[in-house]
């Protein structure tokens, strides 16, 4: 992420927006997930 910017992108600003507004909610899921998998489920 940090390695790119928008002039690498074809369509330039607007893809790059896409992008990273995507990568950025690929991020947070990911952490979402893994809090979700540390999660033990205690039954009585």
């Amino acid at each position: 992420m940090n390695e790119w910017a928008a002039e690498d992108l074809e369509g330039e600003d607007m893809e790059y927006v896409e992008w990273a507004g995507e990568y950025q909610f690929y991020v947070k899921l990911n952490e979402r997930l893994r809090v979700l998998e540390g999660i033990e489920n205690i039954s009585s």
